[in-house]
């Protein structure tokens, strides 16, 4: 594949954000940040982008009040690989030991390791509190390789802070 050239690489990968900790037994685990995987679709699909060509991805990153660790990531492959990025914040969701995350985390590692592995709330929280994790953050990054020099690094943020929750829907 060393000479193979794609105008197109669209990618939806294992993308949720586990603690290390965690014995997350179901399909999705993208590693602390959620990053693991977008992180070698990025470093092997760039250098194989056609001129023009588009990586498009659709993830979840772990992040702070601060903002997503996909921020910090996408800045940095941008500055090596001279590329317009396009970081797209669909949503936020809080990290707090009631949160809706937090319970469906523990219900699906309950559910899955089939008595096996079970956590509580608590114990899934305390996980992410350790990572540092306090908001998980929805996006799209897009990647386009028109070769562009120094900055071309733009960031729109669709959630709405002061609502609970965003719907969005992508096509």
């Amino acid at each position: 594949m060393k000479n193979l050239r794609f105008d197109f690489i669209c990618a939806n990968p294992p993308l949720l954000p586990i603690p290390f900790n965690l014995n997350y037994p179901f399909v999705g685990d993208g590693g602390t940040d959620g990053l693991s995987i977008f992180r070698q679709i990025m470093n092997y699909g760039i250098p194989h982008l056609s001129k023009n060509g588009k990586i498009v991805t659709l993830g979840l990153s772990g992040g702070s009040e601060v903002g997503p660790d996909i921020y910090c990531l996408a800045e940095q492959l941008q500055m090596k690989y001279q590329m317009k990025f396009i970081l797209t914040i669909l949503s936020r969701v809080e990290i707090t030991p009631r949160s809706l995350w937090i319970q469906y985390m523990a219900d699906t590692i309950n559910m899955y390791s089939l008595g096996e592995n079970t956590v509580s709330c608590n114990e899934v929280f305390e996980s992410y509190q350790n990572e540092d994790i306090s908001f998980v953050y929805s996006y799209t990054l897009s990647a386009i390789n028109n070769k562009c020099y120094g900055r071309d690094f733009t960031v729109i943020e669709c959630d709405d802070k002061s609502q609970p929750l965003t719907q969005w829907w992508i096509s």
